[in-house]
């Protein structure tokens, strides 16, 4: 896995998370079971599959906010090295 690209761009730190992986189901295999009896355990798999990208979403929200926090409070440290690094 890569990390999140961050520059400093007009005085303010950015993150590009276009620059993380995209996990996703493949469209075609999940229409492919369609509505029917048949299939049970693959339609199954495949609800918790998407509940699995869904938390991994909700995950990375949340390491992105707690990142901006950090960058925000140590933004010192960012710019001028270990010697300026807050407790």
């Amino acid at each position: 896995m890569s990390s999140c690209d961050a520059r400093k761009a007009a005085g303010r730190w950015r993150s590009n998370p276009a620059t993380l992986p995209r996990i996703r189901v493949n469209q075609t295999y999940a229409n492919a079971l369609g509505r029917s009896g048949e299939h049970a355990n693959l339609r199954a798999q495949l609800q918790e599959a998407r509940w699995l990208l869904r938390s991994l979403e909700i995950r990375g929200d949340t390491l992105l906010k707690v990142a901006r926090c950090i960058v925000q409070r140590q933004a010192a440290f960012f710019e001028q090295g270990d010697e300026a690094m807050q407790p």
